[in-house]
């Protein structure tokens, strides 16, 4: 199973150096993207991934900073003419794709009658707690984590042969959902977050809004002591940290985490690859 991070950024902050998330799995002739958020287009060309032979595109969670970069990967697939991909995701993903289905026909030129009739009968296959199903070769088992109260948001696990992955999604501290899900795969893909970052990030706006952004973090993500130590309970082999804020160093995020998780950490950035 080869691990492409083509987006490692978080929430709607503009970022050059990340994108917003997205993690491109290849497993022998499966090919398939977990979220797909502004920007993953581009990384996905950049590491050369073909993006056209994405057979399937699962959601985390219907957040801007995770889904609004389908738009884009769906108008290109229709305008090289390719089978669309499959769209899985939580609970709204099918209204979501309908939405975006109106906006892709609406930039594809009478020449593509075809395809605009192909992107017409495209439908959201929603995937929600509990939800086993094999894509290809890869075995996806999803558990519904808690982000925030609007949105259902889910996890991912992925078992290939004897390889094994978990994909946070957006979630605060959650080790009653994550620590079973997670038992000893090869590799956990966590959210985090350091105060410091956090403090940084926020310092320039009006203190009512720095109190807003705090909450909103605390409420909703999972801090990096807290996800050093579900790593830890979960007995993972590496911890690869991403969605992370533009003033987090890799230094501190590591530093947080390896208070309670002993093992290989490693910082996520756009085009880092992994072979597990």
């Amino acid at each position: 199973m080869r691990i492409t991070f083509v987006g490692t950024g978080c929430g709607a902050t503009l970022n050059p150096d990340r994108a917003g998330a997205g993690i491109h799995v290849r497993a022998g002739d499966t090919s398939l993207l977990l979220d797909c958020g502004p920007g993953v287009i581009d990384r996905i060309l950049r590491a050369e991934i073909d993006h056209t032979a994405i057979g399937h595109v699962l959601f985390s969670h219907l957040h801007s900073d995770h889904a609004i970069g389908i738009a884009e990967l769906l108008f290109q697939f229709s305008f090289r003419r390719r089978p669309l991909p499959v769209i899985y995701g939580p609970e709204g993903t099918d209204s979501y794709l309908a939405a975006v289905i109106e906006f892709v026909q609406a930039n594809t030129g009478p020449r593509f009658a075809d395809e605009k009739a192909a992107m017409a009968n495209l439908e959201a296959t929603l995937t929600r707690q509990g939800d086993e199903r094999e894509l290809g070769s890869v075995h996806v088992t999803t558990c519904e984590v808690p982000h925030v109260e609007y949105l259902e948001c889910l996890a991912r696990r992925l078992d290939v042969g004897g390889s094994s992955m978990v994909y946070s999604g957006d979630t605060r501290p959650a080790p009653e959902v994550l620590v079973p899900l997670a038992d000893g795969v090869d590799v956990l893909i966590h959210e985090a977050y350091t105060e410091a970052a956090l403090d940084e990030f926020a310092s320039p706006l009006p203190k009512k809004v720095q109190g807003n952004i705090h909450k909103a973090f605390e409420s909703s993500h999972s801090e990096a002591v807290a996800v050093g130590k579900l790593a830890a309970e979960s007995g993972v082999g590496r911890l690869v940290l991403t969605h992370l804020l533009p003033q987090e160093s890799d230094a501190g995020v590591i530093d947080a985490c390896a208070q309670h998780f002993k093992g290989e950490i490693v910082v996520a950035h756009d085009g880092l690859g992994l072979e597990v």
